[in-house]
């Protein structure tokens, strides 16, 4: 059956939330003789057409100026709904740690918060939903303090702003580890001090590529209790040398960050090579 674009909307069951690019997508399906292959799966909601799994499908349709799309109605429940959307999108390709979270959270509106329940009714370990969830309160703890978080492409070279949903992942299974919490527990640290110190970290990521936020949580995981500045001076410190914070005005930065993702190369790297090649060229011997 085909229906119109215009009589589709998109669902609230669908568990997708990480829509990506689908220019690709919407390529082959130029290409394919009979244009999209496989059906959307919808449900009727009024007088409209609700997307239950599919919505990759609608988007590319929606690049490439279709006017219809062929459609597979059923009569489902909303967690019914969920489950098909879920199942969908693990089958076609790996689901993204967001879509996991997103399918957790709308089925626990239905069943409740019992870990143990949610993790039957999609058929995956406690463990998994119970990650899945802590990440979530983690990443909801950062933005209720205004850290605004994003996917990023996996490149090492990161431009300040956003932190990324990756470096989010890192930070909060940084914070989960076994010998964080030991430290965290043998110190007698209030809740309120772990939000304070995870959201204090989270900022100072913002302004890292992923190896430098690496190196960082690397020794946060060995040194948790000590202070963020005392962490990422360590993390960068090598033997024998030191780290210098420097501030340079916001010209300054958009140069350094310019030619930094230009040259592949973090902004310390690039700026480190400058004050280099300055002292050798002024005479100075460099070991």
């Amino acid at each position: 059956m085909e229906v119109k674009l215009e009589d589709l909307v998109l669902g609230k069951q669908n568990v997708r939330a990480v829509l990506g690019d689908v220019t690709l997508l919407a390529e082959e399906i130029r290409q394919c003789p009979i244009g999209i292959m496989n059906s959307l799966t919808v449900r009727m909601v009024g007088d409209k057409y609700e997307i239950i799994a599919g919505r990759r499908r609608y988007e590319a349709a929606k690049k490439l100026g279709l006017e219809t799309v062929p459609v597979n109605i059923v009569e489902v429940s909303d967690l019914e709904a969920i489950k098909i959307s879920y199942d969908e999108n693990r089958d076609r390709e790996n689901l993204q740690a967001e879509d996991e979270i997103k399918a957790y959270t709308l089925a626990m509106e239905h069943l409740g918060d019992e870990v143990q329940k949610v993790a039957g009714f999609f058929n995956v370990s406690t463990d998994t939903v119970y990650t899945r969830m802590k990440q979530h309160a983690c990443m909801q703890a950062l933005k209720d303090s205004g850290i605004i978080i994003k996917r990023r492409d996996r490149t090492r070279v990161k431009p300040r702003g956003p932190l990324s949903f990756r470096q989010a992942d890192k930070l909060a299974a940084a914070f989960e580890s076994k010998r964080v919490r030991r430290e965290f527990k043998r110190a007698g640290l209030s809740l309120e001090d772990e939000k304070k110190k995870y959201v204090e970290l989270a900022k100072k990521l913002t302004a890292l590529t992923f190896a430098e936020s690496a190196k960082v949580l690397k020794q946060f995981r060995a040194s948790p209790l000590s202070s963020i500045e005392k962490i990422i001076e360590k993390a960068f410190a090598t033997p024998g040398g030191k780290s210098y914070s420097v501030y340079c005005s916001p010209n300054i930065v958009v140069i350094i960050e310019k030619i930094s993702r230009e040259r592949q190369v973090t902004e310390g790297k690039f700026i480190y090579g400058i004050l280099e090649n300055w002292l050798v060229t002024a005479g100075y011997k460099i070991a």
